[in-house]
């Protein structure tokens, strides 16, 4: 069993899509079964969110229109919202969990913290053995000159 730490930070790392070994060879990360369930679900979640996102104005008068903004059809939204909530916790955690016990996947997360910590040549080089989500790709420069913006206004008054 993996630390309550990793299963923690796998819930919520990056997506692993391929692996760079020595040479030519390269390979699809294969998720394990927990891991593809959670995904699945998370994503099929988001999707549904969008397509209710965009037909919202219809879904709310809909909605109106049979009663459920009264107080008995708040009772049945909320179980419905509540109910939805749950499943993208646990999908989240199962994601997590077959995360951590993949152990490709924590070396991934191993070199992925050591880079976020102190990114150095040989670290960087390890960890360009990886294509995942860029968002998580650590901070290579920083800026140590403070930048104050000066905004100018210019007004044009003509009679």
């Amino acid at each position: 069993m993996t630390s309550l730490k990793m299963f923690w930070d796998c819930i919520f790392s990056p997506r692993l899509v391929k692996i760079y070994g020595n040479g030519p060879v390269e390979r699809l990360y294969e998720p394990k079964t927990f891991e593809k369930w959670g995904d699945q679900v998370i994503n099929s979640l988001y999707v549904i969110w969008k397509i209710g996102v965009y037909t919202s104005p219809f879904l709310v008068g809909m909605l109106y229109q049979r009663g459920y903004f009264e107080p008995d059809g708040l009772i049945t939204l909320t179980k419905l919202v509540t109910s939805v909530g749950v499943i993208l916790v646990v999908s989240f955690c199962i994601r997590g969990m077959g995360r951590a016990e993949n152990p490709t996947y924590t070396r991934f997360l191993a070199t992925l913290q050591t880079a976020q910590k102190d990114l150095s040549p040989s670290i960087k080089q390890q960890l360009n053995m990886y294509d995942f989500e860029f968002k998580a790709w650590p901070v290579e420069y920083k800026s140590t000159v403070e930048h104050r913006w000066v905004y100018i206004f210019m007004i044009n008054i003509s009679y």
